[in-house]
């Protein structure tokens, strides 16, 4: 295995599914998406980094496309929890490009990139490709500065199994990002974790699972996050994912096991998911309390998780919560726009407020 150091700038059997790369947005939930902190300094003033994550182009007809779903996925999960920059939701990206350009997935040229992370607010837009050189997986990546377009810093990242090229490309991009960071630097092995499994077959299985669960084949999804989960127990991501497959109405006692695997290795996921994975499994467990305050904080740290808002709106307006659901509601849709998960909640706490005209309107 060998990785190429960040250069700054100058001047088989297994599961196989079509490729969706949006299905990388749909973790993270966890990732989905997720903080850091700190950016160069501009008119002397230290301002918040916030980076961008655009899907890497493929140029390997032979490369697995469900394995590069899992690649960008697990890449943003493991990219949201550092101190030194702050992540764009995953989920946000989508939605910009899908009101913009009537695709969340679609291809993008350099320049509507450019006005996707401006749009999204974000300083710094990460993109790339993967390529296979001589049995090696690579990723080739650049941060660009997405006010001016001037690449600040690229590299490469290769290794011959996809779950080392992700693990090696996290702290490879955490670096460079590091490296434009105003001030002390957090250390960089606080910022790598474990996130997915060492276990080649059961990454492949978790990857496959997303693209399943994007298309809609939630039964074939649950199998192969079930798959990935029988070949590595310490795989808490997919006993998450798991565990979000089941319907609580009718499978509490599925869904439950699941959230309690994946609880108890939550040493091997960051503290945004982490969050998400303890409000989901209080408020499997009717701690409602306890539930809506872990939703409140993740909302806290990612303002524009639609999984974060979401499970908090829903949350407060099943358990008749009508002032604060209808305030998160509020909060998604400046967001999400006419998102129906968020005009159902808000709809729902005006009639019960008694604002019955701005619920018809």
């Amino acid at each position: 295995t060998q990785v190429i150091a960040a250069v700054p700038k100058e001047g088989s059997g297994r599961p196989r599914r079509g490729f969706l790369v949006a299905a990388a947005v749909a973790v993270l939930a966890f990732a989905a998406s997720w903080g850091l902190e700190r950016m160069p300094q501009v008119a002397e003033e230290e301002i918040p980094a916030r980076v961008a994550v655009f899907e890497f182009d493929v140029t390997a007809s032979e490369s697995d496309p469900a394995s590069i779903v899992g690649f960008m996925a697990l890449l943003q999960a493991g990219l949201a929890d550092s101190p030194d920059f702050d992540l764009v939701s995953p989920e946000y990206v989508r939605e910009i490009r899908m009101n913009a350009f009537g695709d969340g997935s679609a291809s993008l040229e350099s320049d509507q990139k450019l006005g996707v992370g401006r749009e999204s607010g974000a300083t710094h837009v990460l993109t790339g490709e993967i390529r296979e050189e001589q049995s090696q997986h690579q990723a080739a990546w650049q941060i660009i500065d997405s006010r001016d377009g001037s690449v600040e810093t690229s590299g490469v990242t290769e290794a011959a199994e996809w779950t080392d090229l992700t693990r090696f490309a996290v702290r490879d991009i955490s670096d460079a990002l590091r490296s434009l960071a105003v001030g002390d630097a957090a250390d960089p092995s606080a910022t790598v974790s474990a996130l997915g499994s060492e276990d080649p077959v059961a990454h492949e299985y978790f990857a496959a699972g997303l693209a399943a669960r994007e298309e809609g084949r939630i039964l074939e999804a649950r199998d192969f996050f079930l798959g990935a989960v029988e070949l590595d127990s310490t795989f808490a991501l997919a006993a998450y994912e798991l565990s979000r497959t089941f319907d609580p109405n009718t499978e509490m006692d599925q869904a439950r096991a699941a959230a309690a695997l994946a609880w108890n290795n939550r040493e091997r996921l960051g503290q945004k998911a982490t969050l998400l994975l303890e409000a989901h499994q209080l408020l499997l467990e009717y701690r409602v309390g306890s539930a809506i305050a872990a939703y409140e904080r993740a909302v806290e740290l990612m303002p524009d998780s639609r999984e974060a808002l979401v499970g908090l709106a829903n949350t407060q307006s099943y358990f008749r919560h009508w002032g604060p659901s209808l305030a998160t509601a509020q909060q998604g849709l400046r967001y999400y726009g006419e998102d129906p998960d968020f005009l159902r909640v808000a709809v729902a706490a005006l009639f019960q407020l008694g604002k019955w005209t701005e619920a018809l309107e």
